[in-house]
Formats: structure tokens, C-alpha cells, sequence
């Protein structure tokens, strides 16, 4: 095996991440041109290492590979006890469940020559239909590695690891109900048709750069996160990423919530709480509607937690009926109206 050669590509895809804030976001075409193959992104390193492998056998140089128990006549796997191991998942069909065990890397350590001692948690590579539950992630560069994925569910985890979640190339990703703590969340790239859904996304370690950046990315939705803490940004939606949904989500205490560079995307009933900047947008019309700015002044006359006067973020980015309320308080208001008033927000 050569050890470095999945170093090097998901490395270079993680350049590509930190190269989006200088400044949000910069354009990828020219440095991604090299995709990663298969024989290359699924070639496991030197450090300690599980395979699930093409056959369902479980096969590594771990001394814990014992640990991840193939459950007879299904396609789960569970976890037996604490793992310290990179696990690489090449077996489409299959269910991964921690049941609260940890996985941690083998030699996390910020002194000499760290760099070259970064890990990977979990790296799925061109499968399909795999779950990953009830995981503690530790101590990783990426906890989650998605790479010419279908259909990759990521649900109740607690991540402490440098960098959350890379999904590059893959589609149908769902990222339900887990804790991120990271200096640099959640990367979207090349990716489309994915939910991120009921997560925690906050940063750690001192370095609160960003919550989640969506690059090239169409037709997702983000829902009912709680986005905080972060000192760049807590949410990016880059120039070539459009038709995404942004709904029902809090964003508290980000130097900036929420930044929209792309097209046609919506956003609606989330709130912007205590940000030094709320949120961004560029020249493209993107649609808003029902969000809830604690900035907004504006009155209400008539008494249904809807402002009178609209929040302006740009010139083709305005929220015409700004809420007075948090959008969990107006949900159990007493509505004089229906519907979400996108034709309003068209025809103003």
C-alpha cells in the first residue's frame, strides 16, 4: 500500500475548503480539476485502520478491528467498544452503529510535524445506501469523508474533530440530528439534493472560522440547525450555488449568520439572533420571507407578528413580511393567513 496517496486527495479537497473564506467565496474550478479515483481515495494509510470490505468482510492493521462486530445474516456492523482507527466503508448497503462507543484517531497530536499526523474517521468512496449512527468521533481532520456517495445517512453522532463533514460529488446525503464541533463544519462541494437537518453546529478549539459552506451545491435544504459561535461565518452559499432551501434554522452569535452569493435559493422562517452581522447577500435575486431579525424596528399594526414595513438585506434580496416574534413563537400564533406569501414576495 502507499501510504499517502488519501492523504494527498483529501487533503487537496481541504485546501479547496479554507480556500472559499479567502475571501467567500473563491472560485474551485481551477484548483479541483484533479478527482480522486478510486484506487486512490480508498487506499487506506499507514496509521491504524478497519476495511469493511466490497465482500462484507471486516479486514485492518488495527489491534481493535474486533471492535466492529459484523452482525450475522444483516448488514449492520456494530461497535463493541472504543475504536482508535481510521475505518474505511467500501461495501454499499450497510449500517454502522456505534451505540455510543467512541472512535478516536491514533496519533492526534499539535507538536512537531502535525500535519503530517492528521487522520480520517469514517471514508466512504463511490457506495451507496449506508448509515452511520450512535458514533462519538474524536480527534480526526475530518470526522466524515463523502466522495461519489448516493444516499449516505449521518444521524445522532457527537463530533469533536478538526474539520466536520467533506461531501464532494455525491447526492441524497442526509446529516440528521448530530452535535458538530469543529473549527470548520460542514463542506458541501460538488454536491446536490442533500439534507442537513436538526444539528447542532457549533465551533471549538479557538479557530470558529466556518459552520457550513456549500459550493457548487444545488437543491439542498437546511433546516432547523442551531448555527453559533462562529467568528467567520455561520452559513455560506457560494455564487455558483442555487435553488437551495434555508428554513426554520437559528443563527446566534456568528460574526456574520448567514452569507447568499447564489441564485433562487429560499429562505424563510429562521432566526437571526445576536450576530454582529445577521447576514449577506450578492447582485442575484434570492427569496425571504418570515424570518424573525431581533435588528428590525419596524411596527405592527395590525397585531399579527408580521412586520409592516420589509427587512431590506439588497437590492434583490428583501424579506417583505419580517417577523416580530421568533419563528418557534409565531408557529403557535394564531394565523389570520396561510401560505408562505412567495407570490407577494414576486409581485413587490
Amino acid at each position: 500500500m502507499e501510504v499517502n496517496k488519501i492523504k494527498k486527495i483529501i487533503m487537496m479537497f481541504t485546501m479547496v475548503a479554507f480556500l472559499t473564506l479567502l475571501p467567500f467565496a473563491v472560485p474551485t474550478s481551477a484548483v479541483i480539476n484533479e478527482q480522486p479515483n478510486e484506487q486512490q481515495i480508498q487506499q487506506p494509510s499507514s496509521f491504524s485502520y478497519i476495511v469493511i470490505n466490497p465482500d462484507g468482510s471486516v479486514t485492518g492493521n488495527s489491534p481493535h478491528v474486533h471492535r466492529l462486530y459484523h452482525v450475522p445474516f444483516t448488514e449492520t456492523y456494530g461497535f463493541i467498544g472504543n475504536i482508535h482507527a481510521e475505518i474505511y466503508v467500501q461495501r454499499s448497503g450497510v449500517t454502522i452503529d456505534g451505540d455510543g462507543w467512541t472512535l478516536n484517531a491514533t496519533a492526534f497530536d499539535f507538536g512537531s510535524g502535525w500535519w503530517d499526523n492528521l487522520e480520517y474517521g469514517f471514508t466512504l468512496n463511490s457506495v451507496d445506501d449506508v448509515t452511520i449512527k450512535n458514533v462519538q468521533v474524536v480527534n480526526f481532520l475530518w470526522a466524515f469523508t463523502l466522495v461519489n456517495t448516493i444516499d449516505i445517512t449521518i444521524e445522532e453522532n457527537v463530533v469533536f474533530t478538526i474539520l466536520g463533514t467533506l461531501v464532494l460529488n455525491s447526492t441524497y446525503t442526509n446529516v440528521y440530528k448530530n452535535s458538530f464541533s469543529n473549527w470548520f463544519g460542514i463542506f458541501n462541494l460538488n454536491s446536490n439534493h442533500s439534507t442537513y437537518a436538526v444539528n447542532s453546529i457549533t465551533c471549538y478549539g479557538g479557530f470558529e472560522l466556518v459552520g457550513i459552506v456549500f459550493e457548487n451545491s444545488h437543491f439542498n435544504t437546511i433546516r432547523e440547525n442551531y448555527i453559533q459561535h462562529w467568528r467567520f461565518l455561520g452559513l455560506g452559499i457560494a455564487p455558483d450555488s442555487n435553488n437551495n432551501k434555508v428554513y426554520q434554522n437559528t443563527f446566534f452569535n456568528n460574526s456574520k449568520g448567514l452569507s447568499v452569493t447564489g441564485r433562487d435559493n429560499r429562505i424563510y422562517r429562521n432566526d437571526f439572533q445576536n450576530n454582529t452581522i445577521h447576514c449577506s447577500a450578492g447582485e442575484s435575486q434570492n427569496y425571504w420571507n418570515k424570518n424573525y431579525w431581533d435588528t428590525y424596528n419596524g411596527t405592527d399594526s395590525d397585531g399579527d407578528k408580521i412586520g409592516d414595513t420589509p427587512y431590506v438585506i439588497g437590492e434583490n434580496n428583501i424579506d417583505y413580511q419580517p417577523l416580530m416574534i421568533p419563528f418557534e413563537d409565531y408557529l403557535n400564533y394564531p394565523q389570520k393567513t396561510g401560505g408562505l406569501g412567495w407570490q407577494r414576495n414576486l409581485m413587490r
